[in-house]
Protein backbone atom coordinates (compact mmCIF):
# COMPACT_ATOMS: atom_id res chain seq x y z
CA UNK A 1 0.00 0.00 0.00
CA UNK A 2 1.03 3.62 -0.40
CA UNK A 3 1.01 5.84 2.90
CA UNK A 4 0.60 9.33 3.03
CA UNK A 5 4.54 10.43 2.75
CA UNK A 6 4.29 9.64 -0.89
CA UNK A 7 0.90 10.59 -2.18
CA UNK A 8 2.67 13.52 -4.15
CA UNK A 9 4.55 11.07 -6.37
CA UNK A 10 1.57 8.71 -6.52
CA UNK A 11 0.08 11.78 -7.89
CA UNK A 12 2.29 11.67 -11.14
CA UNK A 13 2.22 8.47 -11.83
CA UNK A 14 -0.09 6.04 -13.55
CA UNK A 15 -0.01 2.58 -11.09
CA UNK A 16 1.24 -0.46 -12.69
CA UNK A 17 -0.13 -1.39 -15.01
CA UNK A 18 -2.44 1.09 -16.41
CA UNK A 19 -5.07 1.83 -14.03
CA UNK A 20 -4.77 4.79 -11.24
CA UNK A 21 -3.40 8.04 -10.27
CA UNK A 22 -4.02 10.46 -13.19
CA UNK A 23 -0.91 12.20 -14.53
CA UNK A 24 -2.36 14.57 -16.35
CA UNK A 25 -5.52 16.33 -14.53
CA UNK A 26 -6.46 19.66 -16.36
CA UNK A 27 -5.44 18.28 -19.70
CA UNK A 28 -6.71 20.02 -22.16
CA UNK A 29 -6.19 18.58 -26.15
CA UNK A 30 -8.13 21.27 -28.38
CA UNK A 31 -8.92 24.71 -28.21
CA UNK A 32 -12.37 25.62 -28.29
CA UNK A 33 -11.95 27.13 -32.25
CA UNK A 34 -10.92 23.33 -33.11
CA UNK A 35 -13.91 21.48 -32.12
CA UNK A 36 -14.70 21.65 -36.40
CA UNK A 37 -11.44 19.65 -37.00
CA UNK A 38 -12.76 16.88 -34.93
CA UNK A 39 -14.50 14.77 -37.10
CA UNK A 40 -12.09 13.67 -39.55
CA UNK A 41 -9.46 14.36 -37.40
CA UNK A 42 -10.26 11.99 -34.85
CA UNK A 43 -10.95 9.04 -37.25
CA UNK A 44 -7.09 8.97 -37.76
CA UNK A 45 -7.01 7.67 -33.85
CA UNK A 46 -9.82 5.41 -33.73
CA UNK A 47 -9.21 1.74 -32.73
CA UNK A 48 -11.72 -1.06 -32.31
CA UNK A 49 -11.73 -3.18 -28.76
CA UNK A 50 -9.98 -5.84 -30.64
CA UNK A 51 -7.12 -3.75 -32.13
CA UNK A 52 -6.54 -2.04 -28.53
CA UNK A 53 -6.59 -5.37 -26.82
CA UNK A 54 -4.27 -6.21 -29.45
CA UNK A 55 -2.14 -3.42 -29.31
CA UNK A 56 -1.60 -3.43 -25.19
CA UNK A 57 -0.13 -7.19 -25.47
CA UNK A 58 2.29 -6.04 -28.56
CA UNK A 59 2.98 -2.57 -26.72
CA UNK A 60 4.07 -4.43 -23.45
CA UNK A 61 5.95 -6.56 -25.34
CA UNK A 62 8.17 -4.03 -26.68
CA UNK A 63 6.22 -2.96 -29.91
CA UNK A 64 6.92 1.07 -30.09
CA UNK A 65 4.27 1.61 -33.16
CA UNK A 66 1.79 -0.49 -30.73
CA UNK A 67 1.98 1.68 -27.62
CA UNK A 68 2.45 5.22 -30.07
CA UNK A 69 -0.83 4.37 -31.02
CA UNK A 70 -2.88 3.29 -27.80
CA UNK A 71 -1.19 6.65 -26.38
CA UNK A 72 -2.62 8.47 -29.63
CA UNK A 73 -6.56 6.83 -28.81
CA UNK A 74 -6.49 7.58 -25.40
CA UNK A 75 -5.59 11.25 -25.99
CA UNK A 76 -7.75 11.93 -28.75
CA UNK A 77 -10.65 9.76 -28.54
CA UNK A 78 -11.10 8.77 -25.23
CA UNK A 79 -10.42 12.51 -23.28
CA UNK A 80 -12.11 11.36 -19.79
CA UNK A 81 -8.71 9.02 -19.03
CA UNK A 82 -5.77 11.54 -20.31
CA UNK A 83 -3.97 9.53 -18.33
CA UNK A 84 -4.12 6.11 -19.88
CA UNK A 85 -2.39 8.44 -22.95
CA UNK A 86 0.13 9.65 -21.18
CA UNK A 87 0.88 6.37 -19.77
CA UNK A 88 0.99 4.83 -23.08
CA UNK A 89 3.41 7.30 -24.41
CA UNK A 90 5.69 6.01 -21.79
CA UNK A 91 6.22 2.87 -22.72
CA UNK A 92 6.17 3.67 -26.40
CA UNK A 93 9.36 5.73 -24.88
CA UNK A 94 10.85 2.96 -23.20
CA UNK A 95 10.28 0.79 -26.20
CA UNK A 96 12.51 2.91 -28.05
CA UNK A 97 10.27 5.76 -29.43
CA UNK A 98 11.53 9.17 -29.35
CA UNK A 99 8.71 10.51 -31.22
CA UNK A 100 6.72 10.21 -27.56
CA UNK A 101 8.88 12.70 -25.75
CA UNK A 102 7.36 15.56 -27.41
CA UNK A 103 3.73 14.82 -27.21
CA UNK A 104 4.69 13.77 -23.16
CA UNK A 105 6.44 17.17 -23.00
CA UNK A 106 3.24 19.31 -24.08
CA UNK A 107 0.73 16.87 -22.44
CA UNK A 108 2.27 16.76 -18.95
CA UNK A 109 3.07 20.42 -18.89
CA UNK A 110 -0.74 21.27 -19.36
CA UNK A 111 -1.45 19.56 -15.92
CA UNK A 112 -2.64 21.17 -12.80
CA UNK A 113 0.09 19.28 -10.30
CA UNK A 114 3.42 20.29 -10.11
CA UNK A 115 5.32 16.97 -10.72
CA UNK A 116 3.61 16.60 -13.79
CA UNK A 117 4.39 19.77 -14.82
CA UNK A 118 8.17 19.18 -13.97
CA UNK A 119 8.35 15.92 -16.32
CA UNK A 120 6.99 18.29 -18.79
CA UNK A 121 9.29 20.41 -18.83
CA UNK A 122 11.82 17.61 -19.04
CA UNK A 123 10.52 15.88 -22.02
CA UNK A 124 10.21 19.34 -23.92
CA UNK A 125 13.58 20.42 -23.59
CA UNK A 126 15.27 16.70 -24.29
CA UNK A 127 12.76 17.15 -27.54
CA UNK A 128 14.02 20.78 -28.42
CA UNK A 129 17.72 18.64 -29.47
CA UNK A 130 16.91 15.10 -29.58
CA UNK A 131 13.59 14.52 -31.53
CA UNK A 132 13.78 15.17 -35.47
CA UNK A 133 11.25 17.63 -37.25
CA UNK A 134 8.59 19.27 -36.77
CA UNK A 135 9.00 17.80 -33.11
CA UNK A 136 12.23 19.82 -32.48
CA UNK A 137 10.77 23.10 -33.84
CA UNK A 138 7.37 22.23 -31.80
CA UNK A 139 9.04 21.66 -28.43
CA UNK A 140 11.14 24.97 -29.21
CA UNK A 141 8.63 26.74 -30.09
CA UNK A 142 5.99 25.74 -27.01
CA UNK A 143 8.68 26.36 -24.51
CA UNK A 144 9.69 30.28 -25.92
CA UNK A 145 5.54 30.89 -25.61
CA UNK A 146 5.92 29.83 -22.07
CA UNK A 147 8.79 30.77 -21.03
CA UNK A 148 7.62 32.27 -17.62
CA UNK A 149 6.37 29.24 -16.84
CA UNK A 150 9.24 27.04 -17.62
CA UNK A 151 11.72 29.13 -15.77
CA UNK A 152 9.76 29.11 -12.77
CA UNK A 153 9.36 25.21 -13.13
CA UNK A 154 13.26 25.25 -13.72
CA UNK A 155 13.80 26.98 -10.55
CA UNK A 156 12.48 23.19 -8.70
CA UNK A 157 14.67 21.64 -11.01
CA UNK A 158 17.67 22.27 -9.60
CA UNK A 159 19.85 19.42 -7.94
CA UNK A 160 23.01 18.23 -6.61
CA UNK A 161 25.12 16.77 -8.80
CA UNK A 162 25.43 13.45 -6.45
CA UNK A 163 21.93 12.95 -7.61
CA UNK A 164 22.88 11.42 -11.02
CA UNK A 165 25.00 8.36 -9.14
CA UNK A 166 23.33 5.75 -7.82
CA UNK A 167 23.44 5.36 -3.69
CA UNK A 168 25.20 2.61 -2.69
CA UNK A 169 23.80 -0.84 -1.14
CA UNK A 170 25.57 -0.15 2.54
CA UNK A 171 23.10 3.22 2.69
CA UNK A 172 20.39 0.26 3.10
CA UNK A 173 18.15 1.94 0.52
CA UNK A 174 16.83 4.14 3.05
CA UNK A 175 15.78 8.00 2.27
CA UNK A 176 15.37 10.12 5.54
CA UNK A 177 11.73 11.66 5.65
CA UNK A 178 13.32 15.54 4.64
CA UNK A 179 14.80 14.50 2.02
CA UNK A 180 12.24 12.40 -0.05
CA UNK A 181 11.18 15.80 -1.92
CA UNK A 182 14.53 16.50 -3.05
CA UNK A 183 15.02 13.06 -4.43
CA UNK A 184 11.66 13.26 -6.18
CA UNK A 185 12.37 16.46 -7.54
CA UNK A 186 15.99 15.35 -8.84
CA UNK A 187 14.16 12.44 -10.32
CA UNK A 188 11.13 14.65 -12.33
CA UNK A 189 14.62 16.98 -13.55
CA UNK A 190 16.22 14.03 -14.84
CA UNK A 191 18.83 12.65 -12.28
CA UNK A 192 19.10 8.60 -12.47
CA UNK A 193 20.72 7.63 -9.38
CA UNK A 194 17.90 9.95 -7.55
CA UNK A 195 15.30 7.54 -9.41
CA UNK A 196 16.82 4.70 -9.31
CA UNK A 197 17.38 5.27 -5.27
CA UNK A 198 13.64 5.38 -5.10
CA UNK A 199 12.81 2.68 -6.70
CA UNK A 200 14.62 0.51 -4.64
CA UNK A 201 13.62 2.56 -1.30
CA UNK A 202 9.80 2.06 -2.30
CA UNK A 203 10.15 -1.52 -3.43
CA UNK A 204 12.78 -2.85 -0.42
CA UNK A 205 12.27 -0.92 2.23
CA UNK A 206 8.08 -0.57 1.78
CA UNK A 207 6.38 -2.76 -0.36
CA UNK A 208 8.38 -5.70 -3.01
CA UNK A 209 5.43 -5.20 -5.01
CA UNK A 210 5.19 -1.27 -5.00
CA UNK A 211 3.56 0.03 -7.75
CA UNK A 212 5.51 3.58 -7.20
CA UNK A 213 8.88 1.44 -6.94
CA UNK A 214 7.99 0.42 -10.39
CA UNK A 215 7.09 3.82 -11.55
CA UNK A 216 10.24 5.66 -10.46
CA UNK A 217 12.77 2.50 -11.66
CA UNK A 218 10.98 3.18 -15.32
CA UNK A 219 11.96 6.93 -14.81
CA UNK A 220 15.67 6.09 -13.87
CA UNK A 221 15.92 4.07 -17.18
CA UNK A 222 13.97 7.07 -18.91
CA UNK A 223 16.82 9.10 -17.41
CA UNK A 224 19.85 6.85 -18.85
CA UNK A 225 20.09 4.25 -15.95
CA UNK A 226 20.86 0.97 -17.63
CA UNK A 227 20.86 -0.79 -14.71
CA UNK A 228 17.05 -0.16 -14.06
CA UNK A 229 16.33 -2.46 -17.66
CA UNK A 230 17.19 -5.33 -14.99
CA UNK A 231 15.63 -4.31 -12.02
CA UNK A 232 12.49 -3.67 -13.66
CA UNK A 233 12.50 -7.03 -14.92
CA UNK A 234 13.48 -8.65 -12.04
CA UNK A 235 10.45 -6.66 -10.17
CA UNK A 236 8.18 -7.15 -12.03
CA UNK A 237 8.57 -10.69 -12.77
CA UNK A 238 6.70 -11.18 -9.01
CA UNK A 239 4.15 -9.26 -10.02
CA UNK A 240 0.26 -10.71 -10.12
CA UNK A 241 -0.98 -10.64 -13.74
CA UNK A 242 -0.30 -11.12 -17.65
CA UNK A 243 0.45 -7.27 -18.55
CA UNK A 244 3.38 -7.07 -15.57
CA UNK A 245 4.84 -10.81 -16.67
CA UNK A 246 4.67 -9.34 -20.66
CA UNK A 247 6.72 -6.46 -19.24
CA UNK A 248 9.13 -7.88 -16.79
CA UNK A 249 9.75 -10.32 -19.66
CA UNK A 250 10.79 -7.30 -22.25
CA UNK A 251 13.17 -5.35 -19.59
CA UNK A 252 14.76 -9.00 -19.16
CA UNK A 253 15.34 -9.23 -22.31
CA UNK A 254 16.55 -5.68 -23.33
CA UNK A 255 18.50 -6.19 -19.90
CA UNK A 256 20.06 -9.82 -21.18
CA UNK A 257 20.61 -8.06 -24.98
CA UNK A 258 22.19 -4.85 -23.98
CA UNK A 259 25.43 -4.14 -25.88
CA UNK A 260 27.51 -2.07 -23.51
CA UNK A 261 29.81 -3.93 -21.50
CA UNK A 262 29.36 -1.66 -18.46
CA UNK A 263 26.20 -2.83 -17.67
CA UNK A 264 27.24 -6.49 -16.19
CA UNK A 265 26.76 -7.93 -13.85
CA UNK A 266 22.87 -7.44 -14.80
CA UNK A 267 23.10 -9.04 -18.45
CA UNK A 268 24.04 -12.22 -17.01
CA UNK A 269 21.31 -11.79 -14.25
CA UNK A 270 19.02 -11.15 -16.42
CA UNK A 271 19.69 -14.45 -18.67
CA UNK A 272 19.79 -16.58 -15.88
CA UNK A 273 16.36 -15.01 -14.78
CA UNK A 274 14.73 -15.45 -17.81
CA UNK A 275 16.13 -19.46 -17.55
CA UNK A 276 15.07 -20.38 -13.95
CA UNK A 277 11.85 -18.89 -15.08
CA UNK A 278 11.80 -21.04 -18.68
CA UNK A 279 11.35 -18.26 -20.62
CA UNK A 280 13.02 -18.58 -24.63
Amino acid sequence: MINSRVILAAILFSAWPMSGHSAVSGWVQYKEEDKSMRSAGDQIFDMQPSEIEASKKAALSGETDAAMRLGRFYLNMKKESPDQGVRWLEIAYQNGSKDAMYLLGLNLFRSKNINSRLRGVYWLKRASTECGEPDRMNSLNFIKLNQKSVSRLEKFMKYEPSFNKYFPEDEGFSIKPNRIKYFERAALAGAPGAAMHLGKFHLITKDPHSEIGVRWLEVAFENGSSEAMYALGSNLIDFEGDDARLRAIYWLRRAENESDESTEPFRSLARSMLRAYNIE
